[in-house]
């Protein structure tokens, strides 16, 4: 192999080359080609992959430059050396951090976000529920009467599909204002239940029944106020009376016989009593006997309960001294006050 390697480059020196226009001796041409041979062969020692390199350069060209043409090709070499090994670092740095990358994935979390509205419909709704459930009967008499003590009972609903909030009640009768039913809020469907009283009056009674309203006030959704009302009627029986009490009060002995005679003046007591459960006006009394006809007898006005008395006289006739006795009867009317209950 090295045999012929060498007579390839025997071949080669002794068929001389020349450039055009050249002049050169062939002896002088030989031993410079000989010289190169001979660093070929040096370097090809040191450095085989470079042989084939020197060996195609034609002749005339490795005569004119013989040393300078193996270190430039060196440097060549050196440079091609370090570009390839820094691109295989360069290529495996590249590939370690796509490794790496693949191996540990993204570091930052990934988000993303959406929303989306769908408006519901609210529904406002309140029921309030009045009623009368049974009195205190202090004087016993088996009817409402004024001073007799009334329960109410409000049941508040929540008829809506919301909730409401800071719940109150109010009634001008029961005197309630912001008065506090069970709750302050309801859910929908729930209910709250309180229990208030209320005296009965005399104009109560005058009016024949109580009627009064209660309100409810509650809050919603964005401040939105709703109210409910209810409004109760209790009859009230009226039982107007009156009683008349007539007395011999004493007379005046005219004739001084120390007897009741002829001519002696009698005095006649009148007792009138309200003994109703409403209040009576226009009091008036009526005597024939003693021309009494819608006289007046102290108070025309008397409330339940209430009396007034007036005297009358009379003089002794001679039909009553014939007859023996002084008989007369007396009556007393009065009109039922139409009063209108405290609101």
């Amino acid at each position: 192999m090295q045999q012929n390697f060498w007579q390839r480059v025997n071949d080669r020196l002794t068929r001389p080359t020349q450039a055009p226009g050249a002049r050169l001796p062939i002896s002088g041409w030989r031993i410079s080609g000989w010289l190169v041979v001979m660093l070929v062969a040096a370097l090809a020692l040191l450095q085989p992959a470079s042989v084939a390199v020197w060996a195609s350069v034609p002749v005339a060209e490795l005569a004119r430059a013989p040393q300078a043409m193996p270190a430039q090709q060196n440097d060549e070499d050196e440079e091609n050396a370090e570009d390839s090994e820094a691109a295989t670092d360069e290529s495996d740095d590249e590939s370690t951090d796509t490794e790496s990358e693949e191996e540990t994935g993204p570091t930052e979390d990934v988000t993303a976000e959406d929303d989306e509205t769908i408006p519901l419909v609210q529904e406002l709704g309140l029921a309030l529920d009045k009623s009368f459930t049974g009195y205190l009967d202090p004087d016993d008499s088996d009817e409402l009467s004024a001073d007799d003590i009334i329960s109410y009972t409000f049941v508040i609903t929540n008829t809506g599909n919301v909730t409401v909030n800071s719940l109150v009640l109010e009634d001008a009768a029961l005197d309630l204002d912001a008065a506090e039913c069970g709750s302050d809020s309801l859910a929908p469907t729930d209910a709250a239940t309180c229990v208030y009283t209320y005296t009965v009056t005399v104009d109560d009674i005058g009016a024949g029944q109580l009627e009064n309203e209660a309100i409810v006030v509650a809050i919603g959704p964005d401040d939105t106020e709703i109210t409910a009302t209810a409004t109760t009627t209790i009859v009230l029986p009226q039982l107007p009376g009156l009683s008349l009490e007539k007395s011999f009060g004493g007379y005046l002995d005219v004739d001084e016989d120390d007897a009741l005679g002829l001519a002696d003046i009698i005095t006649y007591t009148f007792t009138i009593t309200n003994i109703g459960n409403v209040a009576l006006e226009s009091i008036a009394l009526d005597d024939a006997l003693l021309d009494l006809t819608g006289a007046a007898c102290g108070e025309s006005t008397l409330e339940p309960g209430e009396v007034t008395d007036c005297e009358h006289p009379y003089t002794v006739t001679q039909d009553d001294m014939d007859a023996g006795e002084v008989v007369n009867a007396a009556s007393v009317t009065g009109t039922v006050v139409i009063a209108s209950p405290e609101p």
